[in-house]
């Protein structure tokens, strides 16, 4: 039974759904672009790592050298955390035509009804750009917020609270993009969707952050996106869509 306030058992419904007969072709796409995309991404962050902790620790004050040590294990966790979203955010453009399709197949598993009228490979592709246009929205709602995170880290004393705020950013934006595929599919509004999720964040913040520590999971985080997309879909179903 999940509570009113956590939502996070949905992510892993989404997991228990991933090969499911109907379901399975609609996976395997989203996954041979995860294998492709993280390890390109991964081979870039540990080359430019070492750098930029180094170029960062050069604007901690003198009287605060001492903690270089503490701030380089923040750095580290905040460097993952940005990892885990930036590559969550680039395959999410990507394969938003896939996770679209799939959100749909969710839905018509389990309500029997189809959101979508035409549901033929060609209309698919007919709307490849408004998906990727959708996702391009997300991104830009994303971007002014990271900012201030980014430049909280110049700022002394606060250094040292930027990952936990870089946390919530990103937990809460995990379920903006994935709860987007059912709502988007259900002729939801971006703007509508943001009003409907700030009425219920704690469960939104719940689901959102099973997914991101997923992310950082090696293995797992190659089929985190197909079963965020299903358990996002079943969140929908089941606490959003007779609102």
């Amino acid at each position: 039974m999940i509570t009113k306030q956590f939502a996070g058992d949905y992510f892993f419904r989404g997991f228990k759904l991933l090969w499911h007969p109907q379901l399975r072709l609609f996976v395997i796409m989203p996954i041979a672009i995860n294998i492709i995309l993280i390890v390109v991404l991964l081979a870039i962050s540990i080359h430019y790592f070492n750098d930029l902790v180094h170029w960062l620790l050069h604007f901690l004050p003198h009287w605060l050298v001492w903690l270089s040590w503490l701030l380089w294990i923040l750095f580290t966790v905040a460097s993952i955390i940005v990892f885990a979203y930036t590559f969550t955010i680039i395959t999410n453009i990507i394969a938003a035509p896939f996770n679209g399709f799939l959100a749909e197949k969710v839905q018509l598993l389990m309500t029997g009804k189809n959101p979508s009228e035409d549901t033929s490979w060609h209309n698919m592709l007919k709307d490849i750009p408004r998906e990727i246009g959708r996702a391009a929205k997300t991104l830009f709602y994303y971007l002014p917020r990271a900012l201030i995170c980014f430049i909280l880290l110049f700022i002394p004393l606060l250094q040292a609270i930027v990952p936990v705020l870089w946390f919530i950013l990103n937990a809460w934006m995990m379920s903006i993009q994935y709860l987007d595929y059912p709502m988007d599919n259900n002729k939801i509004s971006f703007h509508m969707m943001l009003k409907k999720l700030s009425q219920k964040r704690l469960p939104n913040l719940s689901f959102g952050c099973c997914v991101l520590l997923a992310t950082m999971i090696p293995i797992i985080n190659l089929v985190v996106m197909p079963a965020a997309v299903i358990g996002a879909t079943l969140f929908w179903l089941e606490q959003y869509q007779d609102s």
